[in-house]
């Protein structure tokens, strides 16, 4: 979060949101997010008049972390999909067949012992979403570090859950 002393006009322009406070202070609010719909800014800017005072230096500071939350929330409103198993099966076709067996027909062990088949995976008793994307976004030191989007996590985690036997 960036706060401004004073209003800035670019910021006026990208059709942001004001508010004239009862005391005479203008408070100025811009959400906004960033590349790849990963970061979310909130740029805020007050001219306090004359008879500003720490009232609305709060009022400020509350509507920006309100901005904040709200630019958030819609961000992964809008980016959430589904969890969609195939593109799941599709990433970790491209990225785990190093180690992993992904499939649940696949003639071949896994290439190293220790390192779990998919369906193996999936069969486990206690194993959950949460669990998997746990597991693949704090990955365990032999795992290479696979930057992935929370969307390709869900479709990853989907996959994995689909291979499991009723």
């Amino acid at each position: 979060m960036v706060c401004h002393p004073h209003p800035d006009p670019r910021i006026a322009q990208r059709g942001s949101t004001g508010a004239q406070l009862e005391d005479g202070a203008f408070l100025h609010i811009d959400a906004h997010q960033g590349g790849g719909g990963r970061k979310q800014a909130v740029t805020c800017a007050a001219d306090q008049g004359s008879g500003s005072d720490m009232r609305a230096r709060l009022v400020l500071g509350s509507a920006a972390v309100v901005m904040l939350l709200i630019a958030s929330a819609s961000a992964c409103l809008a980016q959430q999909r589904a969890a969609d198993p195939q593109r799941g099966r599709e990433l970790a076709r491209r990225l785990c067949t190093t180690c992993h067996v992904i499939d649940r027909d696949a003639s071949t062990p896994s290439r190293t012992a220790d390192v779990p088949s998919f369906p193996a995976i999936a069969d486990r008793a206690g194993v959950t979403a949460a669990w998997i994307a746990g597991a693949i976004i704090i990955p365990h030191p032999a795992m290479p570090d696979v930057r992935l989007t929370m969307q390709e996590v869900r479709d990853v985690v989907a996959y994995i859950l689909s291979l499991k036997n009723n």
